[in-house]
């Protein structure tokens, strides 16, 4: 990944200032990876007693990105995603590969809480299925944001946008600032552990922070005005 250094040098510079939680400012996160560890990685490999690599190999090319879009159901998926169609079993799969697998990375629940007690608008911008139901439960996140911006809900799925498509982006500017223009608009931070995402939120006018960890981020919030 590209140091933080570069998202930052790429993002619209931060007005001046300490920010209190009633500024005009709404900060958009990333959910998997950046708040809460992705488990399809390590954990779903693992429980088809194969590498990452093998499952790649083995899933079907289209089936995740068209439950992500909500173009085709939970049921659905489990039915076609290794493509000789062999049987999941729903519940266990649920219970050992996402509920016992999500957790909110070091430090994140903390910086969350400091961000809620301050009063700022926090909200999800985030690729996922309707598992993010199974993210909250697991991990509480409305206790510190709105899951607003998920790609199986909402405007997000309403166009079939992912990140890091740029409609995506000018999707949810748009519904974040409700028809603000010029010097009305809100200041929205973006965080993502992914570089194309940061990249492509600087290009509709936000504010990209590379994610690398939550003390980083912190520093990279408080340099930017917010107050923690």
């Amino acid at each position: 990944r590209a140091p933080r250094a570069a998202a930052r040098a790429a993002a619209r510079a931060p007005p001046s200032g300490a920010l209190s939680g009633g500024s005009d400012i709404v900060i958009l996160f990333d959910v998997m990876d950046t708040i809460v560890r992705d488990p399809f990685y390590d954990k779903m490999p693992s429980y088809f007693s194969l590498s990452f690599e093998e499952l790649l190999r083995q899933k079907h090319p289209t089936a995740w990105i068209d439950f992500e879009s909500a173009r085709i159901t939970e049921d659905e998926f489990f039915s076609i995603f290794f493509k000789d169609r062999r049987r999941i079993d729903r519940e266990d799969f649920v219970k050992r590969v996402l509920l016992d697998q999500y957790e909110i990375l070091p430090g994140m629940d903390a910086l969350l809480e400091s961000l809620h007690t301050q009063g700022y608008d926090v909200r999800a911008f985030s690729n996922y299925p309707v598992w993010y139901e199974y993210v909250e439960q697991a991990c509480g996140l409305s206790r510190y944001l709105e899951w607003e911006f998920v790609s199986c809900k909402g405007v997000l799925a309403a166009g079939g946008h992912r990140k890091p498509a740029m409609e995506s982006f000018e999707v949810v500017w748009a519904a974040v600032q409700g028809g603000r223009r010029g010097d009305s608009e809100k200041r929205v931070l973006f965080v993502d552990d992914r570089q194309a995402n940061v990249e492509a939120a600087v290009q509709v006018g936000m504010e990209g922070i590379l994610f690398e960890g939550a003390e980083a981020l912190r520093a990279e919030l408080q340099e930017r005005g917010v107050t923690l």
